[in-house]
């Protein structure tokens, strides 16, 4: 273990129970709301609906994470697999994410205690792994280049790649003017669907969410619902 490492190490690992008991909930939620930095994907009920659909034969390996006086400073959620390699398959400790868009690595308050966690998780006793795969990460403006400077001076070996570019659609003007600057099959496009839904689902309704201040009056929490409602709906249509 590096000198810096058995010096700067503040955190220890203690691995939970799978599947979750209310306690890991509940500690989950509480550093979850004191994040600066969130991904709405890694809301907990998020992750466990993916594991159901999608986990067939990876172990779930829950971890909280603790300071030297035991109070909890961060979580994390990972699954373990086996990947081929040259001679034996790799053991690897991957997120959770099934391409969502995006997540951050650990559920901590800050970067500095992200990164602390992840050196605890590498040096932590008897963790038997290949390596880490982190998925997808959200940059969290300078967050992830933060990251992975603690982690090389902690003397863990690390890379960061772009996976991909995310396109943006960016609206510069009113939702009125885009349409009037669209032809006019375009125009018709939209209302012939949108009369379509109106007419198929009597109690449908159209709510646009332009800015943080709708997003806040609307409420964030009520707009999770809703993508966990349709989510969850999706679901059980499939399983039919």
């Amino acid at each position: 273990m590096p000198l810096y490492a058995q010096k700067k190490r503040k955190l220890h690992v203690k691995l939970a129970a799978w599947p979750l008991d209310e306690s890991f909930r509940d500690d989950w939620k509480t550093l979850y709301e004191s994040m600066s930095t969130s991904s709405v994907f890694c809301r907990l009920e998020w992750l466990e609906i993916g594991i159901s659909m999608y986990n067939c034969v990876a172990q779930i390996l829950p971890y909280r994470f603790f300071d030297t006086a035991g109070e909890l400073q961060a979580m994390g959620l990972f699954r373990l697999e086996k990947e081929p390699g040259k001679f034996m398959a790799n053991r690897v400790l991957r997120t959770i994410e099934y391409n969502s868009q995006r997540i951050v690595p650990i559920i901590a308050a800050n970067i500095s205690t992200m990164a602390e966690a992840l050196c605890a998780l590498t040096y932590s006793p008897g963790f038997r792994v290949d390596y880490l795969d982190f998925y997808k990460l959200d940059p969290m403006g300078t967050g992830l280049q933060e990251i992975t400077a603690a982690l090389s001076t902690a003397g863990i070996s690390c890379t960061a790649e772009i996976f991909n570019e995310q396109p943006q659609f960016r609206l510069e003007t009113s939702w009125d003017t885009y349409l009037a600057e669209r032809t006019q099959g375009h125009r018709k496009k939209i209302r012939r669907y949108t009369s379509k839904l109106k007419e198929n689902f009597p109690d449908y309704t159209f709510t646009r969410l332009r800015d943080p201040q709708d997003y806040a009056v609307f409420g964030t929490e009520r707009v999770l619902a809703l993508i966990m409602d349709l989510f969850d709906r999706s679901w059980q249509a499939e399983a039919l």
